[in-house]
């Protein structure tokens, strides 16, 4: 068992579990900046020779490093000529005791683990770094990687990292088939020019692998869903995702007939929560959605009450009530998501 440990140092320090718990190991270094997110892939290290194990790490220098942790190759006792010296003496510093456990540097890209197995023996594992991912222009925020359900013949799919940052976009990594093995930047979400209201704070995956999530700083969340084609092909698009505030809720109000709510927070703003009904095959679906935010305020929101129902009033932390009227798009929002049929026109405002 190995754990990953960053923080502002710019160092990763890796750990390993032994009888007396986590010890020291190795430092990986590299990033210019702190450090933000850890992220191993799904792949546990176990006895199979051919088990790999790939961290990645996410930084506020804008680029993300890949570590690579291999089983120990056998070094062959046949080497002739200074190469062949220079490269044995390498890894001779990577050797180990018997029953020692922990790990060793033998050179800028290359790290040795001794880690004890289940079974009481000991295994020895390479760290080496490899990969650089340049794509985000600020810091980088969260990185997951995408699981997908193994069926029964084992999964075909390449592996795929997820990273978030705050210049607004989401990136989907992964390798290309060439031998060489070249991970590139293979879909890009959210906005693409300029950093917009502080970027994305961190994203994720959902429990299947076919859609991605991500949040930022104003508590707002955003959801990509992927489809495939007979070939295979993926394609991207963007969907509904969970709305709401990101501060505590001090008011709530149902508007006169009952059809949707107000809501007022201490995140300054107002906003308005109603359902959404569709048609399916088995009836009418029906969920909850934010279906407008009529007022962003620079004081604390206290409480929304409504007049009518096109027609509200709120007060402020600063003792003012201010009073709203909806726009004509409020009311074609709520005709065409079958919240409500508006009846009364006059008391639309113009549009906005």
């Amino acid at each position: 068992m190995v754990m990953a440990v960053a923080a502002t140092d710019r160092v990763i320090r890796i750990f390993v579990h032994t009888k007396d718990g986590f010890t020291p190991a190795v430092n990986l270094e590299g990033h210019e900046d702190w450090i933000r997110c850890l992220a191993f892939d799904s792949v546990e290290v176990s006895s199979n020779a051919q088990d790999t194990l790939t961290l990645a790490s996410g930084s506020q220098d804008g680029y993300i490093r890949l570590w690579v942790f291999k089983p120990k190759a056998e070094t062959t006792s046949k080497q002739t000529g200074l190469d062949d010296a220079l490269a044995a003496f390498e890894a001779s510093l990577g050797d180990f005791a018997e029953g020692e456990e922990g790990g060793k540097r033998i050179s800028n890209r290359s790290h040795v683990l001794a880690v004890r197995s289940n079974d009481g023996s000991m295994k020895q594992f390479t760290i080496t770094f490899d990969a650089l991912l340049v794509g985000h222009e600020n810091h980088v925020t969260a990185l997951s990687w995408r699981h997908i359900p193994k069926s029964g013949s084992g999964s075909t799919s390449p592996p795929t990292l997820l990273s978030s940052s705050t210049d607004a976009s989401l990136i989907l990594w992964s390798p290309t088939d060439s031998p060489t093995s070249i991970w590139v930047n293979r879909q890009r979400f959210g906005d693409v020019i300029g950093a917009k209201a502080g970027g994305f704070v961190g994203a994720l995956w959902n429990s299947t692998g076919d859609e991605v999530l991500g949040w930022g700083w104003n508590g707002c969340w955003r959801r990509w869903r992927c489809t495939k084609d007979e070939a295979g092909k993926e394609t991207w698009a963007e969907v509904p995702a969970i709305t709401g505030h990101n501060e505590p809720v001090k008011g709530l109000a149902w508007d006169p007939n009952g059809d949707y709510i107000i809501t007022s927070s201490l995140d300054q703003t107002t906003r308005i929560f109603g359902p959404w009904r569709r048609l399916a095959d088995d009836g009418i679906i029906e969920t909850w959605h934010e279906l407008a935010r009529p007022q962003i305020h620079g004081y604390d929101l206290i409480a929304p009450e409504f007049i009518n129902s096109l027609r509200f009033v709120s007060v402020g932390d600063e003792k003012v009530a201010r009073v709203f009227d909806a726009p004509r798009g409020f009311v074609h929002t709520l005709t065409g998501l079958g919240v409500t049929t508006v009846h009364n026109e006059s008391e639309v405002s113009i549009d906005k």
